[in-house]
């Protein structure tokens, strides 16, 4: 700490010696003793406590390396097929994410998959054709936190097409 005193009035600064991460450390508390030069001394503490804030320093890490289902073939649209699941440390809109369904393979001529953006949840919306698939659907699913800039992280969805 660097301690100033001019006009009566002193100064103290605090430099950090170390990176901070409020998700380990989320407040730190320091204790700040005076004495003055008088006979006897006269000693005061007071504690203050430092609150971190939170920088946009982790992305949505998904609660699976990847996510796997089974569907029969005759599967009704409207259907819930899974759900995916991803977790955010960070805080307020650091750590507020949505999901986006990026990619399916093989490329379908229709969509048969519909994602809910804030759930997670994958309905069935059209009827699902195994042979046009071979009986695997790939889903390529991202989370993407609202902070600034945005952090990203994707799954695998594997859906398995029952004949």
């Amino acid at each position: 700490a660097e301690v100033n005193t001019q006009n009566s009035l002193t100064t103290v600064r605090f430099t950090i010696t170390e990176p901070l991460d409020r998700e380990l450390t989320p407040s730190i508390i320091v204790t700040i003793s005076v004495r003055d030069t008088g006979t006897p001394h006269q000693t005061s503490h007071t504690n203050i406590t430092i609150t971190i804030l939170d920088e946009n320093d982790n992305a949505p890490q998904f609660t699976q390396m990847y996510f796997a289902s089974k569907l029969p073939e005759s599967a009704e649209p409207v259907r819930s097929v899974l759900t995916v699941s991803a977790e955010d440390p960070d805080e307020g809109a650091n750590g507020e994410f949505y999901f986006t369904l990026i990619e399916t393979e093989p490329i379908l001529d229709i969509n048969w998959f519909e994602l809910n953006s804030t759930s997670g949840e994958i309905f069935l919306v059209n009827r699902p054709n195994h042979d046009a698939v071979s009986g695997l659907v790939q889903l390529t699913i991202m989370a993407t936190d609202t902070g600034s800039p945005s952090n990203t992280n994707t799954t695998i969805v594997d859906i398995q097409i029952l004949p």
